[in-house]
């Protein structure tokens, strides 16, 4: 990121056949700052919210319902024990336990081992992408992420937009580009793909390019104190300093004990 320390709003996402787990990666991968959404899982998953789609929970496997409470360790202990499912699906759920814990490393091994028992899982793949992506392994990353695109399915979008990360972790902003664009080609709701691409074009210069991705994500969210901040900032680089003002006070507004509220104001101090 350019002129920021509060990082982006960018999820990682784990995936458990019924549905998609945000999942965070502490700290950054290359320059851009990954953060937790809430937990939201049972039978099924809102793919673009934060909140449990609760029509079947009595149906939820422990391990499932303790990953959808944020409750992480009770989590991984269930998903040991469990024998409900194919052996794949209960590694895969094991992997995104250990993953939700923070050892993606013993998440990458539950998941090449949900593979082996059937490699044509494809939550399990996208989640071994993911894996890998946390711990900073870009190149085999991307290749089991575009394996998952290459199949097309409901996962593309996602695999699309995590290969784009992992193009940004390995300093290869045109490849990012080509990435995110294929996410929101692949699934429009996947909105915070028009963030990255936004802090891509800022990156490299590209500032109107930049103003317009953060525009189109802020339509998406007009509240969002990452989008508000990364637009004012762009606006003053690109010396348009008092639509710059207008979008860094908004920024104090919507969230005022936020990080971005406090890069805001180092700029708003200057001009007030």
């Amino acid at each position: 990121m350019t002129n920021s320390s509060s990082g982006s709003d960018a999820f990682i996402s784990g995936y458990l056949g019924g549905g998609r787990l945000p999942v965070s990666s502490p700290g950054r991968i290359g320059t851009t700052r990954h953060s937790l959404l809430a937990a939201v899982l049972c039978a099924s998953v809102l793919l673009s919210g934060a909140t449990l789609n609760a029509q079947e929970e009595g149906s939820c496997s422990p391990a499932l319902y303790f990953l959808s409470r944020g409750d992480y360790g009770r989590a991984l202990d269930s998903a040991r024990t469990e024998d409900d499912g194919t052996p794949a699906a209960r590694l895969n759920v094991q992997g995104v336990a250990e993953m939700m814990n923070g050892r993606a490393g013993e998440a990458a091994a539950k998941l090449r081992a949900a593979l082996a028992a059937d490699p044509s899982y494809t939550p399990a793949r996208f989640n071994l992408g993911v894996a890998l992506l946390r711990q900073g392994l870009f190149r085999e990353a991307a290749a089991e992420l575009e394996r998952v695109y290459a199949s097309g399915g409901n996962l593309a979008g996602n695999a699309a937009y995590h290969r784009g990360l992992t193009a940004d972790g390995a300093g290869d902003p045109p490849g990012a580009v080509e990435w995110f664009e294929k996410a929101i080609a692949a699934d429009s709701s996947l909105s915070d793909a028009h963030l990255q691409l936004g802090y891509i074009y800022e990156k490299t210069g590209q500032l109107q390019l930049a103003g317009r991705s953060y525009r189109r994500y802020l339509e998406h969210h007009p509240e969002s104190p990452a989008g508000l901040l990364r637009f004012g900032i762009a606006a003053q680089r690109a010396g348009h300093i008092e639509t710059a003002r207008r979008y860094l006070r908004l920024v104090t507004d919507v969230a005022p004990h936020s990080p971005e509220a406090v890069e805001a104001r180092k700029f708003l101090v200057i001009w007030d």
